[in-house]
């Protein structure tokens, strides 16, 4: 699409690109009930993990439900071309002349038209604009030792190659080193394109999704409409992320889930970028998405569109940065670069960097100062920016036509955070996104104090595991004959004590147990079960106290959920995970924990039966559902406070739902 410029004798028919915004999503009150066609078909489009994320009476609200289509047809008849449609905005981007805006803003079903997105209070009049943000051309850990036994250090981290000491000065080494790799969370980013297929890094990773909000497909490379290599940018950052070739390039998060959206035209810079970003939140959050990675900004405007001015970049004004908002307060982690204009004119931050809630990242010279090109703070609401720093200069990582080389800007020191934040949130999937972040800031270099420079200071992952607790690490298991061997990493900001595996064979209770013994000089540990008849079922959870005698088991809520294996067998099973039947949507339980009673809802197309089950493995209550969003208020009663467990079944005998609830009196 080619951009259409104002010239300084602008005319009527001269178009400008404008939000046009919504009065309403185009529905009565009641069409949003639980149980109408609407709520479920909202409900369907959903993940399960969005919906795990979410507090039940919020699952489905307005800001959810996509605009109004008639509204959008209207405004075609009248010869308006959306280019990109916000449900969270309730609004769409389109090029207007004056005579457009003066009749389409007479519509009634039009609440304002802005040729920027300003905040509902109006203060600021200036416009706002995207640009490019192009690149600018762990303490104590020890190194790890050969074992005679297959327990030790995860191996990858003596094929990280090239990108040792990028991973390494940000605190990822000891997270990989304990076996996290950010299996389980998903991250999607927005870029100018990603040659994922055509990069050794890339082409075997765990990509979920694509999608190009600029054409309106799912091609994410580049294509005869895009200027040459305009994919490179985003195949650099996606590769410095989940990056896999042992020995030259390997991400943070090389096991994550990831979902990828193009998001920039480089043709022109124009508004409705930060419109196609603000799509991509959206689909991320309905997808599930745990952290948003974003390597682009906005500033300025090809020339006749007037740019953002400082006033602005107060976190509320652009549309760019209240969708970055509203997916933190979706539950969302949101990383964004911090822009490299610190040497320019305009050395601030660019949007949606300005946003609350967010990782802002600036960027590190090798030797671990700040680089002067990193964009600052303070936002004209004196808060500090940016928030965090990483690795931006020298960052290793491969391009879109499969070559390995050194990159800069923050644009790759934002990927590395992101990729890092995903080790911490799998080491603690029960923290909130907003607890991660909380974690990273009061976990970086610059604590007393920080500043509009360093933000909080470099970024250390390790640290930030540790803060939210004691870190326990996935476990491996091998065997010799019928002899069984645990070893698992863990670790805890003030002394690991009394770690062990306390386990019960067959259907016995939890009555046995096995000292964890270090196995190298810093964070592994490892036991072996006594020798057992084969076929013998065992079932263990691991568990540890530190310093301050807090006790942090491995899964989360063990004794009620568990590992298991067969004596001979070497197949773990994970009692902790739920099972959820294709295309079936979550069961939601609130408030939890609960000291009267708790609330379950759910939408399947059959009823599902539930029983509640005490510590001791005994059903407690028993009740079942009817099809589809049924509401069920439980009442404990006369039950003892305490850790229950919910468990449901489908009639298939599918589980659904295997949740600890804790009954305070």
């Amino acid at each position: 699409m080619l951009c259409i410029c104002a010239s300084a004798f602008a005319t009527s028919t001269t178009k400008k690109t404008y939000w046009i915004y919504f009065r309403d999503k185009g529905i009565a009150a009641d069409e949003l009930k639980p149980g109408s066609d609407l709520h479920k078909r909202i409900l369907t489009g959903l993940s399960p993990r969005t919906l795990q994320r979410r507090p039940v009476h919020e699952q489905v609200t307005l800001d959810v439900i996509p605009v109004y289509e008639p509204y959008i047809a209207s405004l075609q008849s009248y010869g308006v071309r959306p280019r990109a449609v916000s449900k969270w905005l309730n609004a769409i981007t389109a090029s207007l002349n004056d005579e457009e805006v003066e009749r389409i803003k007479s519509l009634s079903f039009v609440g304002r038209i802005e040729r920027s997105a300003l905040a509902e209070a109006q203060t600021i009049a200036a416009a706002q604009s995207p640009v490019f943000v192009s690149p600018l051309s762990y303490s104590g850990v020890p190194t790890p030792q050969a074992l005679a036994i297959p327990c030790g250090y995860d191996p990858i981290i003596t094929h990280l190659g090239l990108t040792q000491s990028q991973l390494t000065r940000i605190g990822v080494f000891p997270l990989h080193a304990m076996g996290f790799d950010a299996s389980g969370i998903a991250i999607g980013f927005t870029d100018t394109g990603f040659n994922f297929e055509g990069m050794r890094t890339t082409r075997d990773r765990n990509i979920i999704a694509t999608y190009d909000f600029v054409f309106k497909d799912s091609i994410v490379h580049d294509d005869a409409s895009d200027p040459v290599a305009a994919d490179d940018h985003g195949s650099v950052s996606l590769s410095t992320a989940i990056g896999y070739l042992p020995d030259s390039i390997i991400g943070p998060a090389y096991n994550a889930a990831v979902y990828l959206a193009k998001t920039e035209d480089l043709r022109s810079e124009t508004p409705a970028e930060e419109g196609y970003y603000a799509q991509a939140l959206e689909w991320f959050e309905a997808q599930g998405v745990d952290i948003t990675s974003n390597s682009l900004g906005y500033i300025s405007y090809d020339s006749g569109y007037q740019s953002i001015t400082y006033p602005m970049l107060n976190g509320r004004t652009t549309a760019a940065a209240r969708a970055a908002l509203m997916a933190a307060r979706r539950g969302m982690l949101v990383v964004t670069s911090a822009g490299n204009g610190g040497t320019s004119g305009f050395p601030y931050i660019v949007t949606p960097a300005d946003a609350d809630s967010i990782l802002a990242v600036g960027m590190l010279f090798e030797n671990d100062s700040i680089s002067p090109a990193s964009s600052h703070g303070p936002t004209p609401d004196g808060r500090i920016k940016p928030d965090i720093t990483a690795p931006g200069a020298g960052v290793w990582s491969m391009g879109r036509r499969d070559d390995i080389k050194a990159v800069g800007g923050t644009s790759f020191a934002t990927p590395l955070v992101s990729g890092a934040c995903a080790l911490v949130m799998q080491a603690h999937p029960e923290a909130s996104a907003q607890a991660v972040r909380s974690a990273v800031l009061a976990t970086g270099t610059r604590q007393q104090p920080p500043d509009n420079v360093w933000g909080y200071g470099k970024l250390n992952a390790y640290g930030a595991a540790l803060a939210l607790g004691t870190v326990i690490g996935p476990h491996k298991q091998w065997r010799e004959d019928s002899i069984h061997h645990i070893c698992v990493g863990i670790a805890a900001n003030n002394a690991v004590k009394f770690p062990r595996i306390v386990y019960a064979i067959d259907d016995n209770v939890f009555i046995h147990a096995r000292s964890l013994s270090l196995v190298t000089d810093s964070l592994i540990y490892s036991t072996t079960f006594p020798a057992m008849r084969k076929g013998k079922r065992i079932r263990y959870y691991i568990e540890t106290q530190d310093g301050a005698d807090t006790v942090t088991r491995s899964p989360r809520n063990a004794p009620l959920t568990f590992y298991e294996f067969n004596v001979g067998d070497t197949t773990i099973v994970d009692t902790s995970l739920s099972v959820v039947p294709n295309g079936a949507e979550a069961v939601s339980v609130y408030p939890n924990p609960a000291r009267e009673k708790f609330i379950v809802t759910s939408s399947f197309a059959q009823p599902v039966r539930y029983q509640l089950i005490d510590i001791a493995g005994k059903p407690v209550l028993e009740f079942e559902s009817t099809a589809y969003t049924s509401r069920i208020e439980v009442q404990f009663g006369s039950l003892p406070s305490g850790v229950y467990t919910l468990h449901g079944q489908l009639g298939d005998g599918s589980t659904v739902i295997r949740q600890t609830i804790v009954h305070l009196q």
